[in-house]
């Protein structure tokens, strides 16, 4: 018989005879040629010849099924090659060529597969090794949330806001107005803000800033023309300019992984069940079929930790898989990917003191390049007409070992020469200990845009610290750091904290500072008690001593709601120093109303022989305009939105399952503080709607884009249940029409009804789908506006047919305007008919 192995045999036979007298290496290769047929021929007769079985198959103990496979005379197994990939069995690509009739294998011919057939049960029991299994990907990604609405309505908005303080007897004491304008259409937005600033000494208004800017979620890029601020990084500065400027803004998408994730892999040969611990705590619990398994995307808090894999075998046997890990979190970027910022303009001078003066022509940039999961690089650069400043830099993990940065940076300066700088900083966070290093060094010469001309500059600097903490004794760490001027008085500063949680509404912190400047040693010390006894409320007491005074505080706080509702502060100092005893009492109340925010505060301060007052009084708010709808509501910070649910006044409105309103009698709540580009939540609490109307859904997800207003409408319809018979006319006999459909035309789509017994017809508009397709029409955009429906069939007349003994009968449904509940059109006629 002719085995694999006795063919190679005969062919290194035949080749070595290739040289022998009558032999030519054509003559050769038609022996081999034979020979194969011969070996192929045979297979392809034992594979006829073999016995045809349903069998139930076990891979790696796991049952995969029942099958067909072909039994053959030497006890090998033919099974699909579908079925083989079907059950989780990867196949080298090189084992296709051994295929019988181009879709079998023989079990036999797949390395690391072995197999045992029970007779009894018809079962076939394969094991494989885990190389020849599927992969299990286990991705702990958030997951993009389907059924998000993102909107690009037209908005306008103006915030406002007005401040008054006054002294003594409520004297005058300033008056500021503050202003900011935000048109929203599409991809473009355009800001503007300025202040009226008066008191004793001025009275004027100053321009901010103004500027265009262009967002594309696609790539996100964003383009600003007009003023802004610009950073080149920690060697250069920030400068306020009026220009242009192209950026990278991952954050345009809050699932847009641009960073390095951990990645682990493993195997298991036993269907398991795997436990996946973070640092100890478990995140989650997996079913594992036999095989090669993969943790992708874990995005883990802190920096140096580990993960344990814990397998548990259907036998009961457990293997832990260990990963320690450092993560870097955002200090790197992924391999490939890029961020960057170009700027140029003019530089924006005396800001905030006049409105419109700018200077010389500057650029600002830099760029930052993913060169490994462990490796970023980069370039900054800034400068102007007479000057330039640029360098690189890189960011990289040494191992597990913790994070390291290097920055380097030169100036060329025409008028005061050359310079160069450095920055090398060291980072170590692990579960309990945690260290960090920085060393800065400046040339005298080294220059930045925003440097003035003076001799109070840094020579360097360095600064270090180290921290011990656990969840029992709390976190004790130990800083120092130093400078040194080339001209101006040097500093060393070194200072030891401790915080602990004392239990979970309880906790203590003390700082002890040492300083040293210009020779002189001073000592501070600070020790504060911190209470929450509820949500949202703080209580804080502190003990503060410096070189100079001694000073007491005690503090409550009530956080404003992102809703309506009031909320609160209050202060009590108590100062000592050379000069006397002094007390301050600074009481705070603050109302967030529907329409806007009104606050007012008091400071009373007495010393020995003196007694001062300030008051305070101030509101804010903005008009708001979106879909054809203007109003006015709080600030708005970032992005508005306009939440309609239909007519119905008084439903309550949440915002990520906090309550930010109720809808006035049009059915409409502005929501001043939503957040851009993140997935808000929106919520209308369903009690709230009558129980005779239709409501479409309960909570949305929204996205808008940057300082934006957006519609945001729920679909609530009345419902009013319409009834009747309906007959028709037949050579003046009136007919029932019974079991029949009925085609009813509504904004130009077509729906379906019954008849019943005596012609009764029911219309039930919430199960049909044309009329779904127009209520779904209505849950984007701003269409409520423009639409005063509020029922599924306005009253009105609408066009209507049966088919009636094989003719189409058309006839007009009247639905009368009432306030019923239910609505009964009696008999409905379908007139003569001959």
């Amino acid at each position: 018989m002719w085995t694999r192995r006795n063919v190679s045999h005969k062919l290194r036979f035949f080749f070595r005879i290739v040289g022998l007298p009558g032999f030519s290496i054509p003559m050769c290769c038609m022996v081999v040629v034979l020979l194969v047929a011969a070996q192929c021929a045979w297979v392809d007769a034992a594979a006829a010849s073999a016995e045809q079985l349903i069998v139930r198959i076990v891979l790696n103990q796991e049952q995969k099924g029942d099958f067909f496979v072909a039994k053959m005379e030497n006890g090998d197994f033919l099974v699909a090659i579908e079925d083989l990939e079907d059950i989780g069995v990867r196949l080298p690509r090189d084992l296709m060529a051994k295929a019988v009739e181009g879709s079998q294998l023989a079990l036999r011919s797949i390395p690391g597969l072995t197999y045992r057939f029970d007779e009894a049960t018809l079962s076939l029991e394969l094991t494989a090794e885990p190389a020849l299994l599927g992969r299990k990907i286990i991705d702990f990604k958030t997951k993009r949330k389907e059924k998000v609405y993102y909107p690009h309505d037209t908005s306008l908005f103006l915030n406002y806001g007005a401040d008054y303080r006054a002294a003594d007897g409520f004297t005058f004491s300033s008056f500021n107005l503050t202003s900011e304008v935000g048109l929203r259409t599409g991809k473009a937005l355009i800001l503007s803000d300025a202040v009226f600033i008066r008191d004793q000494n001025q009275d004027k208004f100053i321009r901010l800033q103004t500027r265009y800017t262009h967002d594309d979620r696609s790539t996100l890029r964003r383009f600003i023309v007009g003023d802004f601020f610009a950073s080149s990084g920690e060697l250069g500065s920030s400068v306020n300019v009026g220009g242009l400027s192209l950026r990278k803004v991952y954050r345009m998408d809050p699932y847009y992984v641009y960073y390095p994730t951990l990645h682990f892999s493993g195997q298991t040969a036993l269907p398991s069940e795997a436990k996946i611990y973070l640092n100890d705590m478990l995140i989650k619990t997996e079913k594992l079929s036999p095989g090669e398994f993969e943790l992708r995307n874990l995005t883990p808090y802190g920096a140096a930790g580990k993960v344990d894999v814990v397998l548990r075998d259907a036998f009961g046997r457990e293997q832990r898989l260990n990963y320690p890990f450092y993560y870097a979190d955002t200090a790197l970027l992924k391999e490939g990917f890029h961020e960057y910022s170009y700027n140029l303009g003019f530089t924006r001078e005396d800001y905030g003191s006049r409105g419109n003066r700018y200077g010389k022509l500057v650029f600002s940039a830099f760029h930052r390049y993913g060169v490994s999961e462990s490796l970023t690089v980069g370039v900054h650069g800034e400068g102007k007409s007479d000057f330039f400043n640029l360098g690189p830099e890189l960011t990289f993990t040494m191992a597990r070992a913790g994070i390291c940065s290097l920055s380097l940076s030169g100036s060329v300066d025409k008028h005061s020469g050359n310079g160069g700088a450095g920055i090398a900083s060291y980072a170590y966070q692990g579960l309990h200990f945690g260290f960090n290093l920085s060393l800065a060094g400046y040339t005298r010469d080294y220059r930045n845009v925003a440097d003035t001309q003076t001799d109070d500059k840094t020579r360097y600097s360095a600064s270090c610290g180290v921290s011990y903490g656990n969840r029992l004794l709390g976190t004790l760490s130990l800083d120092f750091a130093a400078i040194r001027q080339y001209a101006g008085d040097d500093r060393d500063q070194g200072s030891v904290s401790y915080t602990r949680s004392i239990t979970s509404q309880v906790s203590v912190s003390t700082t002890y500072r040492k300083v040293r400047e210009d020779g002189d040693d001073a000592d501070e010390f600070l020790i504060a008690l911190n209470f929450t006894p509820k949500r949202g409320l703080f209580v804080s007491s502190r003990y503060e001593q410096t070189q100079d005074s001694k000073d007491a505080i005690l503090s409550v706080q009530k956080n404003p709601p992102v809703g309506e509702g009031l909320s609160y502060r209050a202060r009590v100092k108590r100062s000592e120093a050379d000069s006397g005893t002094t007390w301050q009492v600074n009481p705070h109340l603050q109302y967030n109303g529907r329409y806007g925010i009104y606050e007012g505060g008091y400071e009373e301060r007495i010393t020995e022989d003196q007694r001062e007052s300030q008051y305070q009084l101030s509101v804010a708010g903005a008009l708001v305009y979106v879909g054809g709808t203007f109003g006015a509501t709080r600030p708005v910070y970032d992005s508005f939105g306009l939440v309609h649910v239909g007519d119905v006044e008084g439903v309550r409105i949440r915002l990520n399952s906090e309550e930010v309103g109720e809808t006035d009698a049009s059915g409409n709540l502005f929501v001043p503080n939503l957040g851009s580009y993140t997935q808000n939540q929106i919520g209308i609490e369903a009690r709230d709607i009558p129980m005779d109307y239709y409501l479409s859904r309960v909570e949305k997800l929204v996205s808008p884009p940057l300082r934006s207003g957006s519609c945001i409408p729920f679909v609530v319809k009345r419902m009013q249940p319409i009834f009747g018979q309906l007959a028709i006319r037949v050579n003046g006999e009136l007919r029932p029409v019974e079991f029949l459909e009925v085609t009813c035309t509504v904004k130009d789509r077509t729906f379906v009804f019954p008849t019943g017994s005596g012609g009764e017809f029911d219309i039930d508009l919430t199960q049909s789908e044309a009329l779904k397709g127009i209520l779904a029409s209505e849950e984007t955009g701003c269409s409520f506006a423009s639409e005063s429906e509020n029922s599924f069939l306005e009253p009105g007349t609408y066009q209507a047919a049966i088919r009636y003994e094989g003719r189409r009968r058309a006839f007009c449904l009247t639905i009368p305007d009432t306030d019923d509940p239910f609505i009964d059109l009696g008999q409905v006629i379908i007139e003569e008919m001959h």
